[in-house]
């Protein structure tokens, strides 16, 4: 799904509307919709009027909107689905990817594949990449609600993924980066309130990578 309404499949490379996803579901026996919370209204009313296949996934990264369309009274999608939490895979699962040669080295590395999108990748790429593919996945977290991913957000994960985990830590940090006037925490503490509140989870190691 989109940001504008719009609903883009991978498989055949076509971008269409509401109208047609709605049509496309009444022929399919299964439908996955990755960020369905951008989704016109349309479609929930559809889904109540059971015009759906019944094999259908919703998924969203963001557990704010997981929430607010499931909970509540007037929750557009509360009763349709069952519920599942997906996080990341324990290396004791990741054992059952057929990787070649297993050792004690490579068992305790498995912690960098925890993400689905790294499987299979080379290790070096994954350290290289990964405080991109960390930045870039906050900043959709934060774009989704019109907040920008600006350098004392970047600061404020850096200076977690280094260890420091007390207010005043993560305030001193940012300020010998040069992004604070002066030491204060008044500073920081909204852009710690909106991480905590938008259920930035990632693996802060990734971040305090060279």
């Amino acid at each position: 799904m989109r940001k504008g309404g719009s609903i883009y499949d991978p498989v055949n490379d076509e971008e269409f509307d509401t109208r047609m996803f709605l049509r496309i579901c009444r022929k399919e026996d299964n439908i996955i919709l990755d960020e369905f919370h951008r989704a016109d209204s349309k479609l929930f009313d559809a889904l109540h009027a059971g015009e759906c296949c019944k094999k259908l996934v919703f998924i969203t990264s963001t557990m704010h909107y997981y929430r607010q369309f499931t909970s509540g009274s007037e929750a557009p999608l509360k009763g349709l689905f069952s519920i599942r939490r997906v996080g990341l895979i324990l290396p004791i699962d990741l054992l059952r990817y057929e990787w070649g040669i297993v050792d004690k080295e490579f068992f305790e590395l498995l912690v960098f594949y925890q993400e689905p999108a790294l499987i299979s990748r080379d290790l070096k790429d994954i350290v290289y990449s990964g405080r991109e593919f960390a930045k870039s996945l906050v900043g959709e977290i934060l774009d989704e609600e019109d907040y920008t991913y600006t350098r004392r957000y970047n600061a404020v994960l850096e200076a977690i993924a280094a260890g420091k985990n007390k207010l005043t830590e993560i305030t001193n940090y940012l300020y010998s980066r040069g992004l604070l006037p002066k030491p204060s925490t008044s500073y920081i503490t909204k852009y710690l309130e909106i991480l905590g509140k938008k259920k930035v989870f990632i693996d802060m190691s990734l971040l305090s990578l060279n």
